[in-house]
């Protein structure tokens, strides 16, 4: 890492079980299919690099940053086959000897159980990792995988290592077939700058523990941890307080509120509302649901009963365990320790970790407000409309007898309920989208422009988030204190948006990623590389973003 590189960061990709390659049918939960998209916009960044006519600041190494989510561990539901298969992921060889949770919800978040996951991720999106592959095979390029809340799992040694195989095999089964003049259908050429096999990915495929900081230029992490419904208790090291003396292939995830709700609920949702976790935030989804499509959403719980019961089961157990049960002080314990310093490259000291980790707290213990008040509107636009229905029906006697100023009188309370209704869901909506990592970001932006790294600032030109799929580029920062101008920089994600705004401004896939390249953008005058993937013309664009408040 370094100012020597060029970057690319990307996020919020959410690549799941993809197509089946025995039925060819796509898992219902998947949301990532832009495979050749994507290496397409490889291919062109990779290019931009080798041209001799760009000038000498493009022709430099890539390092490419997943900021987070590549992976969506969470929505990986099916199971292994009974046997072999299954024996080499949980260590039981039928089905009968998993726990009912698994059998009707998945696999767990152990090591083993993620590396299952992680190969069928890779079966269902095989030219994704043959373009992560090719683009490492170009010496010195770099691939940076932060984990976010949907992929934590990617904290697990043993995950590292199979990906990081698994790019290697990718590689090696693309690399003979082109060799053979039958390449696979993809745009990925082959030349002679290639290397032959990829032996260095150790030092080449890179996973943060937490965060990127590289002084003077860049602060980079996914987000979730300014979300109370999605931050993990320890995010260097998200294990179950009760698992912490087990071995470590007995050692368990412990998953927040959120994650919880999109094992036990979304996945079965996404069976009947293939779009549910499309809406963000969650309280977007929930409006609809509850609002907008009541019938298929009461159909869903009828259908599937005891889905939300459950849901809410395994949340205030969670709850009741984290707050008040066994392993209660040994959470207060792991919140209170101190702890060393972020081992990565570029990483701060162990004051400025430890100062970031309570602008996380105070800004989640804010948010939980936000969200109580949008759940809150949500409760209330329900009550709201089952009211305008029943006001509805209880005007049809007065009209059948002839009692029209009672009719009138109980038409006009329903419509005033219908106008109440709407007002409130718009107040879901927006208080669903109040929490801002543009706040957090200008609060992380203050504190590292107070502090110093080896003799120099420590302040930054570009704060860059994931987490909430709403690509934006904002000016932070305080320039009378004589800092440069420096950029709040949310990456968007690479999936299907159902929010009118975004869908209207760029687009139902926007494919957004953020560039730097140090020569050419650490100048004042200049706007960041907020970029948009034109998949239709093989090239980037600017994004579209409009003034104002959203």
């Amino acid at each position: 890492m370094g100012t020597n590189r060029n970057y690319l960061f990307i996020s919020d990709l959410h690549l799941s079980e993809g197509r089946s390659p025995l039925t060819g049918k796509t898992s219902p939960t998947e949301d990532f299919f832009q495979d050749e998209a994507f290496a397409h916009f490889i291919v062109y960044q990779v290019n931009q690099s080798l041209s001799l006519t760009n000038p000498a600041c493009y022709r430099r190494p890539w390092t490419l940053v997943v900021n987070g989510d590549l992976f969506d561990f969470l929505q990986v539901a099916s199971l292994p086959a009974e046997g072999l298969e299954l024996q080499q992921a949980t260590g039981k060889a039928t089905y009968k000897e998993l726990s009912k949770n698994e059998q009707r919800y998945g696999l767990g978040t152990t090591e083993r159980e993620t590396v299952w996951k992680l190969g069928r991720i890779h079966q269902g999106h095989p030219l994704f990792f043959q373009a992560l592959a090719w683009f490492l095979a170009h010496p010195n390029h770099e691939l940076v995988i932060m984990k976010g809340n949907h992929d934590v799992e990617l904290f697990w040694p043993g995950v590292q290592k199979a990906l990081r195989a698994q790019l290697q095999a990718a590689y090696s089964a693309w690399r003979a077939q082109a060799s053979q003049g039958c390449p696979p259908l993809s745009p990925l050429p082959l030349h002679n700058r290639l290397l032959t096999s990829l032996d260095d990915l150790e030092t080449r495929v890179l996973f943060p523990e937490w965060f990127l900081h590289e002084p003077g230029l860049f602060f980079a992490e996914h987000g979730n941890q300014y979300d109370p419904f999605n931050d993990f208790d320890d995010f260097l090291k998200p294990i179950l307080p009760s698992d912490q003396n087990l071995p470590e292939a007995q050692q368990r995830i412990n998953a927040p509120a959120g994650s919880l709700v999109v094992r036990y609920f979304f996945n079965k949702l996404e069976q009947v509302h293939p779009f549910a976790d499309n809406l963000k935030p969650l309280t977007r989804y929930l409006n609809y649901a509850l609002n907008k499509d009541l019938g298929t959403t009461l159909r869903i719980g009828l259908s599937t009963p005891t889905t939300l019961p459950r849901t809410i089961w395994n949340l205030l157990r969670k709850r009741w365990r984290d707050s008040f049960g066994a392993e209660a002080q040994a959470r207060r314990q792991i919140k209170a320790a101190a702890r060393p310093a972020v081992p990565h490259s570029g990483a701060p000291g162990k004051v400025l970790a430890d100062s970031l980790r309570a602008i996380q707290r105070n800004f989640g213990r804010r948010s939980w407000r936000t969200i109580a008040l949008s759940i809150g509107s949500i409760v209330i636009t329900l009550l709201l409309r089952l009211g305008m229905i029943a006001l509805l029906f209880l005007s049809i006697r007065p009209l059948l007898t002839e009692q029209y100023g009672l009719f009138f009188l109980r038409l006009a309370a329903a419509g005033l309920l219908w106008l109440l209704r709407a007002a409130f869901s718009s107040a879901a909506d927006n208080l669903g989208e109040a929490i801002s990592l543009r706040r957090a970001a200008e609060e992380v932006c203050q504190l590292l422009n107070q502090s110093a790294m080896n003799g120099r600032p420590a302040g930054v030109r570009y704060h860059l988030y994931g987490h909430d799929h709403h690509a934006d580029l904002v000016e932070i920062g305080d320039k009378a204190a004589g800092q440069p101008r420096q950029w709040y920089v949310n990456t968007g994600c690479w999936l299907p948006t159902l929010s009118e705004y975004d869908r209207l401004t760029r687009g139902e896939v926007q494919l957004t990623f953020f560039r730097i390249i140090p020569d050419l953008d650490d100048t004042d005058d200049g706007l960041p590389a907020l970029m948009q993937w034109q998949a239709e013309v093989n090239e980037p664009r600017p994004l579209r973003l409009f003034d104002g408040k959203r």
